[in-house]
């Protein structure tokens, strides 16, 4: 098996869900300013893949959401629907400025996710210490 794919399928299999929304979250802002970037060289054939893919990490993030959180799950779901409407307005109109509002809407979720996985993870290691941590994988 080629290393890099192996490193990917090891990586998918120990990724918090927490992780893989963080991941998705990410991927989705590098994707939209690769979008832009290949907009404004006028290179659409680029702009389409990233946007493709800024969108097939959105859709990941809908399926992802937990429909028993109720209006919560209803409220993201209605963001990232609209936000993968405006990645296609904005690849049919060629308008970089559609891809920023969908980047301002999506960061500031970006950062608090970070923040959150960041705790979790400061919260685990106060609780449990390195050496409970290397006790259970061994």
């Amino acid at each position: 098996m080629d290393p890099l794919k192996a490193y990917k399928s090891v990586k998918r299999q120990t990724t918090s869900p927490q992780q893989a929304i963080v991941m998705a979250y990410d991927g989705i802002i590098k994707f939209l300013n690769l979008a832009k970037s290949k907009m404004q060289e006028r290179d659409f054939y680029m702009t389409n893949e990233y946007m493709f893919k800024a969108r097939r990490l959105l859709s990941e993030l809908t399926l992802a959401l937990n429909d028993e959180a109720g209006e919560l799950a209803d409220k993201f779901r209605a963001l990232y629907n609209y936000c993968y409407n405006r990645t296609i307005e904005a690849n049919l109109r060629k308008e970089p400025e559609i891809i920023d509002e969908v980047i301002g809407l999506l960061s500031p979720l970006a950062d608090a996710w970070h923040e959150a996985v960041e705790q979790i993870n400061r919260d685990f290691f106060e609780q449990e210490g390195p050496v409970a941590l290397e006790e259970k994988v061994a």
